[in-house]
């Protein structure tokens, strides 16, 4: 099942990239990060939406042949 907290690290990861692409000297590595930093984000859009998901439908998150309670 998906948790809230993976969404807040990606979200801390992209910041992260961001704040390095700011500091790095080189334009290659600063355009890298910020590709990496939006890549992190689209990912913690993802987790957002599997978070939401879990809450509506939880049955589309149990194991195989076990039913969500």
């Amino acid at each position: 099942m998906p948790k809230i907290h993976e969404e807040k690290r990606l979200v801390d990861l992209a910041k992260e990239c961001r704040v390095l692409a700011g500091i790095v000297t080189n334009e290659g590595a600063a355009k890298s990060y910020l590709k990496l930093a939006d890549s992190y984000e689209a990912l913690a859009e993802e987790e957002r939406k599997l978070f939401v998901l879990a809450k509506v439908k939880p049955e589309l998150f149990a194991p195989i042949g076990k039913s969500a309670k």
